[in-house]
């Protein structure tokens, strides 16, 4: 069974690192993100709308915070439905290769 606390830290980390590095970036180099966003909406067939607005301290916290909150929910909503649907069934590697454990000779 899937800890549903620690799926939620998981989820909830992962996601504020993402904005976290987004937010740090921004600060840094607001016009390479800037022309980076317009890219990738040229790959979407989009025409850029979006204007990246100067980072503040403030912002940047909020926007870690809620993510690492929303984070967490989402890992408590997948330990919860993982568990319900599958129990305790574990997950099987697959493997190309046996493992092999090395046996040791004694010597007498």
């Amino acid at each position: 069974m899937l800890n549903k606390f620690k799926a939620g830290l998981v989820f909830g980390c992962f996601l504020s690192l993402m904005h976290f590095i987004r937010v740090v970036v921004i600060a840094i180099m607001p016009t390479a993100m800037q022309n980076f966003l317009n890219r990738i909406f040229g790959l979407h067939f989009l025409q850029p709308i979006y204007v990246l607005t100067p980072a503040t301290r403030g912002k940047g916290i909020l926007l870690v915070l809620f993510t690492f909150i929303v984070g967490y929910l989402m890992g408590i909503v997948f330990a919860y439905l993982r568990n319900k649907f599958l129990g305790e069934k574990k997950i099987k590697i697959i493997t190309t290769k046996p493992v092999v454990k090395a046996k040791i000779k004694k010597k007498r």
